[in-house]
């Protein structure tokens, strides 16, 4: 398979650093598959990256679902550790009056609405897991100019 991006930046054996990694504290001790014998779950997600972490955790919270995530490098590598942390509006380059022209009023209102979603969920994952202060800030740097982005 052919890829976009130099080979080292798919050896896991090496993660390049990352202001997340440098940050976000000890790392949570998960158990290995491959000793744990009978390990079971409803949901086996592949992939500790942003996606895989969310989807697990809203699984976990918002359902009950028991839920392992599975990573063959280290939790949040790749692209997911290297993204700054940005939760913001803006999710296109196209302007706001171009996608109504486009898609219509309707669909670009939905459009914005959903990137307004977004910035609140991030608020409420902060507030309801109480992430303090100097820590969201870190992880949550654009909160007050993407709500006024997509207000």
């Amino acid at each position: 398979m052919r890829h976009i991006y130099h080979e080292s930046a798919f050896d896991t054996a090496a993660p390049v650093g990352s202001l997340w990694e440098e940050t976000a504290g000890d790392p949570v001790e998960c158990p290995d598959l491959a000793v744990e014998e009978n390990a079971t779950c409803e949901v086996a997600i592949i992939g500790a990256g942003v996606t895989g972490l969310s989807a697990a955790y809203h699984m976990a919270r918002d359902n009950g679902v028991s839920v392992r995530v599975l990573e063959a490098g280290v939790v949040g590598w790749g692209g997911s550790g290297r993204n700054g942390g940005f939760v913001g509006g803006g999710g296109s380059k196209v302007d706001p009056d171009v996608l109504a022209k486009r898609h219509g009023l309707a669909e670009a209102k939905r459009f914005v609405d959903w990137q307004k979603s977004t910035v609140e969920l991030v608020a409420d994952i902060l507030q309801s897991e109480n992430i303090d202060d100097e820590t969201a800030k870190r992880i949550y740097i654009t909160y007050k100019s993407a709500r006024e982005h997509v207000a």
